[in-house]
């Protein structure tokens, strides 16, 4: 009897589990769709995992899920059920590359920039769900370009409270970004170029110490005025390398009011003056999602050193130079 009992018990928890989950697929194909945006209209928002599950717990009671090739929905969170369909939507790009591919095929000379990094967490962002961090590489040679890569500076110490003192900690992480390549236009990231995209977990146990690398399995073309790259911090994954579905917040009792409070990811992105290169960033859930040079994005009432200083992450690259 107490078998049948433990039996039914384990037998109602898979049920209780399954039901909270809740898939995102294409309304033509009935695929799953993997990474696409929910946005909770709170400033905060989660991401569907690579199977298409979103978990119906978490769900605020009103959010809007979109994504690149798909038409966006607002939804209400009692109304859903357990598939969530989204509609295909066209988007022509127009072409932004001026090498040609036959030159690709040709030995050119490689040129290596080092990225610049440094100790000090307080000159750095630090990393949330949906942060976009943008950088721009330009074409200032006389030769055809490619980009076969760029190096990305890191810092993962942080201070925190441990038996009752403030302790520089190292912290280990493990999490999913995406890799965009956007036109540009005014100077700034235009339009995705959604055949460059690409993901990539960073996993501290595996990375060098202080940077990692960006491989573009296919060169990209640099045209004349020049590409953005840029890497969006879409959440933690777990040791089987799935994406891990959990709120993007802690809601904690401050002064007797209940707030939230956003969950940081590592590793912080070291910043450095410049008075050329650009960076840009953006927060996917923010209500405007316009791109920000960095001394813009309040990061100047963080860190009163770097007032009105326009600043950049300084990372590296190498390229392929042809004549």
């Amino acid at each position: 009897m107490k078998l049948v009992i433990v039996f039914l018990l384990m037998f109602s928890n898979l049920l209780f589990t399954q039901s909270t989950m809740v898939v995102l697929c294409d309304k033509n194909d009935k695929l799953p769709i993997e990474y696409a945006s929910i946005d909770f209209l709170n400033g905060y928002g989660i991401y569907s995992g690579e199977d298409g599950y979103i978990d119906y717990v978490i769900l605020p009671e009103k959010f809007m899920v979109s994504h690149l090739n798909y038409k966006s929905q607002t939804l209400i969170k009692n109304e859903i059920k357990d598939t969530i369909f989204l509609e295909l939507k066209e988007n022509f790009l127009d072409e932004v590359f001026v090498v040609k591919k036959n030159k690709i095929a040709k030995i050119g000379k490689e040129k290596i920039k080092k990225c610049n990094n440094h100790s000090d967490y307080q000159k750095s962002i630090v990393p949330s769900m949906g942060l976009e961090v943008c950088f721009y590489l330009e074409n200032k040679e006389t030769f055809d370009i490619v980009l076969k890569s760029i190096q990305v500076p890191y810092i993962n110490t942080s201070f925190e409270f441990k038996d009752k003192k403030q302790k520089l900690m190292v912290k280990d992480f493990n999490n999913l970004l995406k890799i965009t390549v956007y036109s540009v236009i005014n100077g700034k990231p235009f339009e995705e170029l959604k055949e460059m995209s690409m993901y990539k977990i960073i996993n501290s146990n595996e990375l060098r110490k202080d940077s990692f690398e960006i491989d573009f399995q296919d060169p990209i073309p640099l045209p004349n005025g020049g590409l953005f790259v840029s890497i969006k911090f879409i959440g933690r994954v777990d040791e089987y390398k799935n994406l891990i579905l959990e709120l993007p917040y802690e809601i904690v009792n401050y002064n007797g009011e209940v707030k939230k409070i956003s969950k940081n990811l590592m590793p912080l992105l070291p910043l450095e003056e410049t008075e050329s290169d650009i960076s840009y960033l953006r927060y996917e859930f923010s209500n405007s999602k316009n791109w920000h040079t960095i001394d813009d994005y309040n990061f100047r009432n963080k860190n009163k050193e770097t007032i009105n200083k326009r600043l950049k992450v300084p990372i590296g690259y190498k390229i392929l130079l042809y004549k």
